[in-house]
């Protein structure tokens, strides 16, 4: 067994110990303090072989259009990478007329630049070519 899945089980078996283990915690009631923000914003970090390091964000809008139906959101993420690699899109996810009418779409963009020096073992260098 590999050191990393050996390290990975141990530290998943003391998470779930010390979930187990914990005093149970009561909620508190309390008033909001306002109404809450319909935005959701969050950063999007991430790692991978074909397009590097990215950083970006998603910027979301969510609304009820009416009490029978779920919460809609619409919204869109962009994320550039160390690569010079740039990747956006934006979606929609509606529900509206007591849940009968549903909406989901979304479009995305991408503009990927990749140099490899090894590609797949081969010791051939390939890299993207713009035409």
């Amino acid at each position: 067994m590999s050191w990393k899945l050996q390290f990975l089980s141990i530290a998943m078996i003391s998470g779930l110990m010390a979930m187990l283990a914990s005093p149970e915690v009561t909620a508190q009631e309390s008033e909001p303090e306002g109404p809450a923000s319909p935005w959701l914003l969050t950063p999007l970090l991430s790692v991978d072989p074909k397009l590097g390091t990215n950083v970006g964000g998603l910027a979301a809008y969510l609304r009820r259009f009416d009490d029978d139906s779920p919460i809609s959101m619409m919204g869109g993420a962009v994320s550039y990478s160390n690569t010079d690699s740039l990747v956006s899109g934006m979606f929609a996810d509606l529900y509206w007329g007591a849940d009968h009418h549903r909406f989901v779409g979304g479009a995305a963009y991408g503009n990927i630049k990749n140099e490899y020096d090894d590609f797949l073992g081969t010791g051939r260098t390939v890299e993207t070519v713009m035409t």
